[in-house]
């Protein structure tokens, strides 16, 4: 029996024997007359059919592609053939047809152009970001196939992390073919802007800052570097507004500013006022990470009975597997309620811990890929700002 994999070549190679097959008997009958090399043709069919039949699909493929003269009836063939095995994987085959077709000569101009860009494909499919990038800049500057080059270079920026390519790439899309790229010029100009913050060239920060938020001044993203900027600077009252608001505007941003608001704070040493503003928070929306802080601070001020209330309270409101453990922590800590069920209740936390370790909290809403932290760029289908929350609760 067959696997999927093994019927799928079968059926590329039936493709491409029952072409050769045809073209050659073609051959046969309009070179008969002339009496033409048809015995050699036939020859080299047959041996293509046996390395096929003894299982050497590579030596098979070598003959076949061989036997097809390059021409107006047979090129389909090819391109369609190297497509089939790009599609599978086999983008060693796919590569080694599109080279042939590549040098042969008197191809006209379309077709070799077609054949660039599908071999620049095979080159990103097998990791040869080079090589691929070098085919789709020819067919841009001889603008042939220039849009669909263009968005295989942007894809090609985008892997590499060159964001400066890729904020050019976007412009020259967005002009060309009216594609809106807004979305993506404003991430682009945010990783330009961290990767300044972490190298502490903060004048370079905030000029990518700014005319990210050019591009749009509400992004949230652009907001939370600003915050970030503003308190490497000390300004801790601008850079509390800026979490604030982000926090306010995209929800998903309200874990990333709970430390840094706290830093901010504790930095002016107002405990009240970071307390009044993590309240301001939750009562916009739950939120596990927000409710343990308070928990934290209640626990500090108040005690841990006035904390275990709290979030007791919590818990019959929001269901939520992280609050839940933060409160078997409290009871773990209470000397009153711990007492001869101790054991038990550390037992308790260690599976809630244990569970906690196997979730995550994020996801793309695009394709399903998990983080245990908000991605602005999913790792798994390309996709910016389709970032959602997993609730681990009822």
């Amino acid at each position: 029996m067959f696997d999927n994999s093994e019927l799928f070549l079968l059926a590329c190679m039936f493709v491409l024997v029952a072409a050769v097959g045809w073209f050659a008997g073609r051959r046969s009958l309009k070179n008969s007359a002339d009496n033409d090399n048809t015995p050699e043709l036939n020859s080299r069919y047959f041996r293509g059919l046996n390395y096929l039949l003894n299982e050497q699909p590579d030596k098979a493929i070598d003959v076949f592609i061989k036997m097809l003269d390059v021409n107006s009836e047979t090129v389909e063939t090819h391109l369609a053939l190297a497509s089939l095995f790009r599609l599978r994987g086999e983008t060693e085959r796919a590569i080694r047809i599109h080279q042939n077709l590549i040098a042969r000569p008197g191809l006209n101009k379309s077709v070799r152009a077609q054949a660039l860009l599908e071999l620049g494909q095979d080159y990103m499919k097998a990791g040869l970001f080079d090589r691929a990038e070098s085919l789709f800049k020819e067919l841009v500057d001889l603008n042939l196939h220039q849009e669909a080059a263009l968005k295989n270079l942007w894809q090609i920026y985008q892997q590499e992390k060159d964001w400066p390519q890729a904020l050019k790439i976007a412009s020259d899309i967005e002009h060309k073919s009216g594609q809106a790229t807004q979305l993506e010029r404003v991430h682009f100009l945010c990783e330009m802007a961290e990767e300044a913050l972490r190298n502490r060239q903060h004048n370079e920060a905030l000029r990518w800052i700014r005319q990210a938020q050019v591009v749009d001044a509400d992004m949230p993203r652009s907001l939370l570097l600003q915050a970030e900027f503003e308190k490497e600077k000390a300004r801790y009252k601008q850079a509390i507004k800026l979490y604030m608001k982000a926090a306010e505007q995209y929800p998903l941003a309200t874990d990333q500013v709970i430390e840094p608001l706290k830093d901010c704070f504790h930095k002016q040493g107002k405990i009240a006022a970071l307390k009044s503003a993590l309240e301001r928070l939750l009562a916009l929306r739950p939120n596990a990470r927000v409710v343990i802080a308070l928990a934290e601070m209640i626990e500090a001020s108040d005690g841990n009975k006035a904390a275990i209330d709290f979030t007791a309270a919590y818990l019959q409101r929001e269901a939520d597997l992280r609050v839940l453990h933060h409160l078997s922590g409290l009871f773990l800590r209470s000397s009153t309620l711990a007492g001869q069920h101790k054991p038990v209740l550390q037992m308790v936390n260690n599976m809630l811990a244990e569970m906690l370790r196997q979730t995550t909290d994020f996801q793309c809403g695009q394709c399903g890929y998990k983080a245990n932290k908000l991605l602005w760029h999913c790792p798994g289908c390309g996709s910016w700002s389709r970032a959602e929350r997993i609730k681990h609760g009822r």
